[in-house]
């Protein structure tokens, strides 16, 4: 005997809970009797699948079972459909005309909501018009009519059984009919006449042999690579193997169909990593992955004893959403939106040691150029990960290089330890940074650099190549999320190549072209804070924070490159002139829609104050260097000087500064400033800042403006549900 038949019919044994008893069956009835019934019957002899008079029952027109919804019970033998009637004798059920209403509600115990398989428990909920509650139908004894009573839990004690030979699935059985069978009675429901109460009866029999072993595949990860592919992780979660050595998955994504094959048995608890499906068209992000899956097989068997089909098939169904797997790319003027600049890179060359190459549109990494002179060039890269939440995990990462010119030799990634310049222009062969050496040039040394490649590329043809990160450089960008002053980024280089490769990088005319790092991570928190801060936050190389003094005591003269910002209403002293601050931090890296629930700035003052300033919302664009006391930019005059007219400034006080010591203040918003500041995110072209002034002041306040980083200011939003990537 072939090894999976004995296996199946193991399987056999094992969920028919033993051996199989043997012989013929009758339809003897085991009734519970009324008050005038009490005829003793005989026992019936076991049999394995139930009867053809078993099967009986059906949902009305429907073939299949829906676990969501009432729907309508009858019984083939019946005129009418089950539902809830009172009566004198038993329990109250009567076969109604449908009137009421679908009364029949199926639960599946074993997977809530999920479509019903013959091997699922069951639990049959009843409407009770005009009552509240849940109401389910459980075996119980009773003194007249069939021994069943109502229970408020949820009773599973069902299973839903197909004739013998036919498997139960959720489009039902392959004729509609099913058998209801009781595992608490070991007996089936059927119509039978009676003297008291609803005409249904118990038919005892043994566990139906029509349980079918399962596996259960659900994608348990979804790994976005290059649009037109996608990576699934598929777990058996079931307790039986995949016994074919090939079988297929139809998989749904974006509406159309794949199929998926597998070509090994998969065991219970086993996991797939990263299995491929190649898209015919790019896949737009927050698209909804349907997964189906069916066997292309259903082994069938004879049991040890007597004619039984012994059924064992693989059944599988899940969704996932990749806007929920937290998928981020980093692509300067692409994403996660176009206003992202928090990438930059540079190459370095030992055959020039003092050349800054930090603006290239091609990157370079050789191991012999000029051919012959074995000098090196690297390429540094760096993104600024950003929108990624503090305790994410990360679960994968790549990074997408568009080859120019392809190699016949490999080169590696190295993380880079030593702190250069953010934008690459003060980097060289021997330079970090203006004035601070490599430990060793061309960031050779143990300080400069890792010893162990985190990714390789091998890129033999042009066009964009996918260098996916080994274990440790997911350990690398996961150190970069916990810690951001780590991330010093990477550098590319393998100084034995004789070949060298060019890629396009942040100068590339097509954003899309420039190199690309992607994350995929899991998150299992609600609030997310991001500061903005020039310099500083949300990464080094952030500089869009504008700010500009205007002062009625020199109308004409912008002020938008002070150390200190200031707002008084009495400078020069005596004079009752007024000077303000305006402020603005682009929030364009936010996509719309994200939800926030509050907001502060902070300010470090140098000059302290007894009097109060307020902020205000600015209405007009106006442009630092060129605003003035007079003008919001160059020709263009405010409604009124001093931008204190209502088409200016709004004139609701969005919060309140009040620095009588010098340091860290923070202003925090009130509900007028948050909902301003959500405003900016759902509308960036209403986004004109904030003025800080009062002219009723006599005690003027300074703070930082430009200097020391830490001390710029700073606007903080606290965020209601984590940033999403905009797709």
């Amino acid at each position: 005997m072939n090894r999976i038949l004995i296996m199946l019919i193991t399987l056999g044994m094992v969920f028919t809970g033993g051996f199989l008893g043997s012989g013929a069956v009758t339809d003897l009835e085991d009734i519970e009797q009324s008050p005038s019934l009490a005829t003793p019957r005989p026992q019936p002899t076991p049999r394995q699948s139930p009867a053809r008079s078993d099967v009986q029952w059906t949902i009305g027109s429907r073939g299949g079972i829906d676990s969501t919804e009432f729907q309508d019970l009858s019984n083939i033998h019946q005129k009418g459909y089950l539902e809830y009637g009172e009566r004198s004798f038993g329990i109250n059920l009567v076969w109604g005309n449908g009137v009421l209403g679908r009364s029949a509600f199926f639960e599946n115990c074993t997977r809530l909501g999920d479509p019903i398989y013959g091997s699922d428990l069951v639990a049959i909920r009843v409407a009770w018009p005009g009552v509240r509650g849940k109401h389910y139908l459980a075996y119980g004894s009773r003194s007249s009519g069939i021994n069943l009573v109502w229970s408020e839990d949820q009773a599973c004690q069902f299973r839903l059984v197909s004739r013998q030979g036919s498997k139960f699935g959720p489009t039902g059985s392959e004729d509609g009919l099913f058998a209801i069978y009781n595992v608490k009675h070991n007996a089936y429901l059927v119509y039978g006449e009676r003297s008291f109460g609803i005409n249904l009866k118990w038919r005892k029999a043994p566990a139906p042999h029509t349980t079918e072993a399962r596996v259960d595949f659900v994608p348990v990860s979804i790994f976005y690579m290059n649009q037109k592919t996608v990576y699934l992780t598929l777990k058996n979660q079931g307790n039986v193997a995949s016994t074919s050595a090939r079988f297929e998955m139809e998989v749904m994504i974006a509406g159309e169909e794949h199929t998926l094959t597998i070509l090994r048995p998969v065991g219970p608890g086993e996991t797939l990593r990263n299995v491929p499906i190649s898209l015919d068209k790019p896949l737009s992000l927050c698209e909804k992955i349907k997964v189906a899956i069916d066997i292309d097989k259903v082994f069938q068997t004879k049991g040890m004893f007597g004619n039984d089909v012994v059924t064992m098939t693989i059944h599988g169904r899940g969704e996932s959403d990749l806007c929920n797997d937290r998928l981020e790319h980093f692509q300067n003027e692409r994403s996660p939106s176009i206003h992202y600049l928090g990438a930059t890179y540079t190459a370095i060359t030992q055959a020039v040691p003092d050349l800054r190459l930090g603006d290239l549109s091609t990157c370079i990494a050789d191991g012999d150029d000029p051919p012959g002179s074995s000098h090196d060039m690297s390429t540094l890269m760096r993104w600024a990960v950003i929108r990624i939440p503090a305790g994410a995990k990360v679960k994968d990462a790549s990074i997408t290089l568009n080859i120019t010119n392809p190699s016949n030799d490999e080169y590696h990634l190295y993380e880079i330890k030593r702190d250069w310049d953010w934008w690459g222009r003060g980097v060289t062969w021997k330079l970090s940074r203006s004035f601070s050496p490599w430990a060793q040039a061309g960031a050779l040394g143990s300080q400069d650099r890792g010893t162990k490649p985190v990714g390789t590329l091998k890129a033999s043809s042009t066009g964009p190549k996918v260098i996916r990160l080994n274990n440790a450089g997911i350990a690398l960008v996961q150190m970069w999320i916990d810690n951001p002053s780590s991330n010093q980024g990477l550098i590319l280089a393998n100084s034995q190549a004789t070949d060298g490769v060019d890629f396009h990088c942040s100068e590339a005319s097509i954003a899309a072209n420039r190199p690309m790092l992607q994350v995929d991570y899991s998150w299992q928190g609600q609030d997310k804070t991001i500061w903005f801060q020039n310099g500083q936050r949300p990464y080094k190389g952030y500089d869009d924070a504008t700010d500009v003094v205007i002062t009625q005591a020199v109308p004409d003269l912008p002020l938008g490159d002070l150390f200190n910002c200031l707002a008084d209403g009495d400078d020069p002293p005596g004079t009752g002139h007024d000077m303000s601050t305006l402020l603005r931090w682009d929030l364009r890296t936010i996509p719309a829609g994200t939800r926030i629930r509050a907001a502060s700035i902070t300010l470090h003052t140098s000059d302290a104050s007894f009097d109060e300033y307020y902020l205000y919302e600015m209405k007009r664009g106006w442009v630092d260097h060129e605003a003035t006391w007079k003008a919001y930019r160059e020709g263009a005059p405010w409604a009124r000087a001093g931008a204190s007219d209502p088409q200016d400034r709004g004139n609701k006080v969005l919060g309140r500064l009040k620095a009588t010591s010098t340091g860290k203040f923070v202003i925090r918003l009130n509900n007028d400033g948050v909902a301003l500041v959500q405003r900016w995110i759902d509308n960036p072209a209403s986004n004109h800042g904030l003025i800080i002034a009062n002219s009723q002041a006599t005690d003027g306040v300074d703070f930082r403006c430009i200097g020391i980083v830490m001390f710029r200011p700073m606007l903080t939003i606290e965020l209601i549900r984590p940033l999403e990537a905009v797709r």
